[in-house]
Protein backbone atom coordinates (compact mmCIF):
# COMPACT_ATOMS: atom_id res chain seq x y z
CA UNK A 1 0.00 0.00 0.00
CA UNK A 2 2.19 2.71 -1.35
CA UNK A 3 1.41 6.48 -0.54
CA UNK A 4 0.13 6.67 3.16
CA UNK A 5 -2.38 9.58 3.66
CA UNK A 6 -0.91 12.43 5.64
CA UNK A 7 -3.28 11.90 8.26
CA UNK A 8 -1.57 8.19 9.45
CA UNK A 9 1.63 9.54 11.17
CA UNK A 10 4.33 11.59 8.87
CA UNK A 11 8.30 10.94 9.64
CA UNK A 12 8.92 11.80 12.98
CA UNK A 13 5.53 11.57 14.61
CA UNK A 14 5.20 10.07 17.78
CA UNK A 15 2.96 7.17 16.39
CA UNK A 16 5.17 6.39 13.96
CA UNK A 17 8.28 6.47 16.18
CA UNK A 18 6.24 4.17 18.71
CA UNK A 19 5.36 1.39 16.38
CA UNK A 20 8.76 1.28 15.02
CA UNK A 21 10.10 1.70 18.34
CA UNK A 22 8.03 -1.05 19.22
CA UNK A 23 9.27 -3.02 16.78
CA UNK A 24 12.51 -2.45 16.60
CA UNK A 25 13.45 -3.09 20.28
CA UNK A 26 11.53 -6.30 20.07
CA UNK A 27 13.54 -7.68 17.19
CA UNK A 28 16.33 -6.89 19.25
CA UNK A 29 15.71 -9.11 22.34
CA UNK A 30 15.11 -12.05 20.04
CA UNK A 31 11.28 -11.47 19.46
CA UNK A 32 10.77 -13.40 16.04
CA UNK A 33 9.68 -10.98 13.34
CA UNK A 34 6.00 -11.78 12.67
CA UNK A 35 5.24 -11.25 16.52
CA UNK A 36 7.62 -7.92 16.83
CA UNK A 37 5.19 -6.91 13.58
CA UNK A 38 1.89 -7.36 15.54
CA UNK A 39 3.19 -5.03 18.40
CA UNK A 40 3.65 -2.56 16.27
CA UNK A 41 0.46 -3.28 14.70
CA UNK A 42 -1.22 -2.88 18.30
CA UNK A 43 0.73 -0.07 18.78
CA UNK A 44 -0.44 1.98 15.57
CA UNK A 45 -4.15 0.97 16.28
CA UNK A 46 -3.87 2.30 19.77
CA UNK A 47 -3.25 5.65 18.07
CA UNK A 48 -5.70 5.39 15.00
CA UNK A 49 -8.44 3.08 16.25
CA UNK A 50 -10.53 4.32 13.55
CA UNK A 51 -8.51 2.50 10.79
CA UNK A 52 -9.44 -0.80 9.76
CA UNK A 53 -7.03 -3.57 10.63
CA UNK A 54 -5.47 -4.76 7.44
CA UNK A 55 -4.99 -1.41 6.72
CA UNK A 56 -2.96 -0.74 9.77
CA UNK A 57 -1.04 -3.68 8.72
CA UNK A 58 -0.01 -2.26 5.38
CA UNK A 59 1.10 0.84 6.80
CA UNK A 60 3.29 -0.57 9.82
CA UNK A 61 4.58 -2.70 7.22
CA UNK A 62 5.67 0.44 4.83
CA UNK A 63 7.24 1.70 7.61
CA UNK A 64 9.42 -1.67 8.83
CA UNK A 65 10.16 -2.45 5.13
CA UNK A 66 9.03 0.82 2.82
CA UNK A 67 11.19 -0.83 -0.36
CA UNK A 68 9.85 -3.90 -0.54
Amino acid sequence: MKGIPVEFCGEGSACREAALRAYRSLRDSGVIDRHAFEAAVRVFRHHHPETYPLQARHIVAEWIAPDA
